[in-house]
């Protein structure tokens, strides 16, 4: 009988090409994880909840916002952004309508800023409240675009701008509704202009 020593070539060159295997796999989920981490930090999705932002935003509807917008510059007159509720803490959505250093005033169902009427063709019906409102420095006036139907600067007044997370920059779903949102035009007031 001729003895023939066991041919370990074989399963060397095996466990290469499964460390090889291995090593590309690690790195796709780490470029994956680290890809959703930034994604989620700088860029997370949130879920539309109550009617208060109607006809803009419905029920269920999902938003992608951007946190970045909200690291490297002020908020925008008409940007709609997700910010924590003074009243309660809770994660709401509205939109910007008054700048710092504005007054805002609600009178006869419309917006004033600064005493200049304020065009809004995306609200759901004009208010039926009326108010005058000082917006101080590093603060913002929000509305939702249910006037009548939203919790915001028209209960609790203005905000500070430390409370703002993102701005909502499009809806993902349902796909049937999938939209970028953009900054109202409103005329002379311009939509990021500090009015004097």
């Amino acid at each position: 009988m001729i003895y023939q020593p066991y041919d370990r070539s074989w399963w060397v060159e095996c466990r290469v090409q499964g460390a090889a295997i291995l090593r590309d796999w690690v790195k796709t989920l780490v470029f994956v994880a680290a890809f959703a981490l930034l994604l989620n930090l700088f860029f997370p999705r949130y879920a539309v909840k109550g009617a208060s932002m109607e006809p803009t935003l419905h029920e269920t509807e999902r938003l992608f916002v951007s946190n970045v917008d909200t690291m490297t510059r002020p908020p925008e007159r008409g940007e709609v952004i997700v910010l924590t509720s003074p009243h309660d803490g809770e994660l709401i959505v509205k939109r910007v309508i008054g700048l710092p250093g504005e007054v805002v005033e609600i009178r006869s169902g419309r917006v004033y800023i600064n005493g200049v009427p304020l065009h809004e063709d995306y609200i759901n019906e004009a208010p039926r409240y009326s108010g005058h409102w000082e917006v101080g420095a590093n603060q913002y006036f929000i509305l939702g675009d249910n006037r009548n139907h939203s919790l915001d600067s028209g209960d609790y007044g203005p905000i500070d701008a430390s409370i703002i997370h993102g701005v909502v920059k499009f809806r993902w779903w349902p796909l049937s509704d999938l939209s970028m949102f953009a900054v109202p035009d409103y005329g002379t007031l311009g939509s990021n202009q500090h009015t004097p």
